[in-house]
């Protein structure tokens, strides 16, 4: 566990949540984990991302072996990114983080009951 005076948490999950903290992170593997896509596929189903984001974002998951680009067509050629074993590991946790924030949300709702009442007055 190596951490910092500056940052009391240990580096492997500074660089987890610095990875899925990244803006459209876990929005594009929550894609991936449907089915394997295009870059364009991926880009067509995330209105708000630009192309750069994107591409900088799987350039990171391959590198860190989250997602693996493969052909799936020869003519014409064409590839899809895949969830990779490692990656699914990944994805089973934000799974997990999503359910506990489903609790979390429900949990609120239970707690917070408006009851709004309309009283007309009476001369």
């Amino acid at each position: 566990m190596d951490q910092t005076s500056e940052n009391p948490l240990p580096n492997e999950i500074l660089e987890t949540i610095r990875l899925i903290g990244r803006k459209w992170s876990v929005v594009v593997l929550h894609e991936l984990t449907h089915e394997p896509l295009s870059f364009g596929e991926l880009k067509e189903k995330i209105p708000g991302v630009s192309a750069s984001v994107l591409s900088d974002l799987l350039t990171e998951f391959q590198e860190k072996e989250i997602i693996e680009k493969r052909s799936i067509s020869v003519s014409p050629q064409r590839s899809a990114y895949f969830i990779s074993e490692f990656g699914q590991v990944l994805c089973k946790i934000i799974e997990s983080i999503s359910d506990w924030g489903a609790k979390l949300v429900s949990q609120k709702q239970g707690s917070v009951s408006v009851t709004r009442v309309n009283v007309q007055k009476t001369d």
